[in-house]
């Protein structure tokens, strides 16, 4: 199999080569950013709707200050969970899970019609 040296003079690791994995790597490299992607807009999406919902459903200040402050903690509460688990079970099991609660949540978001489930 062939291989790439690195330039140290001749010395270093030489790296195998493989075409049939790169298409492979590119696809999940492709999927991870889109993953990625979907989790920055959806964290930051809901923002600019609340005084819209606040009109249409007649939320009081105090309200829109108690969604915005249980959004800070369920996000610094996810962080410090889903880091840690990564680190026992694997990042994949824990992207997979995270992605299944954030469709769910993304769901029920679209169809609130309130602050109540």
């Amino acid at each position: 199999m062939w291989g790439v040296v690195l330039p140290h003079g001749g010395r270093g690791r030489s790296f195998p080569r493989r075409a049939e994995g790169l298409s492979v790597a590119r696809g999940l490299a492709l999927l991870l950013a889109f993953i990625t992607v979907s989790y920055l807009a959806s964290s930051s999406a809901p923002t600019p709707l609340y005084p819209i919902y606040q009109g249409d459903w007649g939320f009081s200040a105090m309200a829109i200050s108690f969604v915005f402050g249980i959004y800070a903690i369920a996000v610094l509460g996810a962080l410090l969970v889903a880091g840690r688990l990564s680190d026992y079970v694997g990042r994949r099991p824990v992207v997979i899970v995270a992605t299944a609660i954030q469709a769910a949540t993304m769901f029920l978001f679209a169809f609130a019609d309130g602050l109540s489930i």
